[in-house]
């Protein structure tokens, strides 16, 4: 009807496709956007809206504020949103910090949990100091404290992975590092400017926050 919309569709599709391959995801987990900063805030913000609008009370406790988690060195584009949700006063919000090696550990993301947190937010690989922060082991932690939880792996908190460093030199394998968010800038692996990727993983509620 229209050929060139038509090859348009068809690399979309081919681009979607290989791009799923390589993260070990399906297609429809691809969503194409214009910037790694756009596709880290849709994680932050579409999270956050996706469980105001859950109608299930038995994920949301009475009374209480979203909780989320995240690292004192993330990019802005992960910070900005959350510090601009808690001085709304819609979210309280856990800044783990750093230590000596520049590292997040396992055990402080453990331990800040709590039956409130809906998102946890750590960057694969640092864009400033180049620390690689161990998410595998941070998913591992998340999915065996949903379980004593009684909680399947895809209820809150989800687990975003800021993977724009990280693209063509880390293993980006959604299901071995048991995420359930994750951006990847095309310019840091040198493709077109003006595109990204959110990966979220089947069953996952991130609500639009362009409308």
């Amino acid at each position: 009807i229209h050929r060139e919309g038509d090859e348009a569709s068809r690399v979309l599709h081919q681009a979607r496709t290989t791009i799923a391959r390589v993260l070990n995801a399906h297609s429809y987990e691809i969503s194409f956007l214009s910037s790694g900063t756009e596709s880290c805030n849709l994680a932050v913000m579409g999270t956050y809206e996706g469980y105001m609008n859950v109608e299930d009370r038995s994920q949301k406790p009475e009374g209480a504020l979203p909780h989320i988690i995240t690292s004192v060195i993330e990019h802005p584009s992960v910070l900005e949103p959350i510090r601009d949700l808690e001085k709304k006063g819609k979210v309280r919000v856990t800044y783990l910090p750093v230590h000596e090696d520049g590292i997040v550990k396992v055990k402080d993301v453990r331990e800040a949990l709590t039956q409130e947190t809906i998102l946890v937010s750590v960057m694969y690989a640092n864009n400033e100091i180049g620390t690689i922060q161990p998410v595998k082991e941070i998913g591992r932690a998340l999915e065996e404290w949903k379980r004593t939880e009684g909680r399947a792996f895809n209820a809150y908190p989800y687990f975003h992975i800021d993977a724009c460093q990280a693209a063509n030199y880390l293993n980006l394998d959604v299901v071995r590092l048991k995420t359930h968010l994750m951006t990847v800038n095309s310019s840091k692996v040198y493709g077109p400017k003006g595109a990204a990727i959110l990966y979220k993983r089947e069953g996952c509620r991130v609500e639009p926050i362009t409308l």
